[in-house]
């Protein structure tokens, strides 16, 4: 996963009026995923697994999966700009791995 182009931007997440939503990147691989009969399911499970891994910052209000964007786009609304920077500092180039495989 990577924040944008690599570099953390404060400014971006910090305070009471900042951001509330992070981009994710490289969550998965469209390609791999294509024709399988479980894509649904696994890109499902995959959502359920970030959503418990980004409450450790914050209450979570929406996950958005891009399951057809080439760069296997995920986006994580929190319910506070707090907890988006928490989130952003701490998944920012981050690999992720689901079910016992990197994505």
């Amino acid at each position: 996963m990577e924040w944008d182009d690599g570099e953390f931007d404060e400014r971006l997440t910090c305070g009471r009026t900042g951001l509330h939503i992070i981009v994710l990147t490289h969550m998965f691989s469209p390609a791999a995923l294509a024709g399988r009969p479980d894509e649904d399911s696994h890109l499902a499970s995959m959502e359920q697994d970030l959503h418990a891994e980004c409450e450790q910052w914050g209450v979570v209000e929406k996950i958005t999966v891009f399951s057809k964007n080439p760069a296997g786009v995920v986006i994580v609304k929190f319910a506070t700009p707090g907890a988006a920077s928490d989130a952003v500092k701490e998944l920012d180039g981050r690999m992720w791995k689901e079910a016992g495989r990197w994505l």
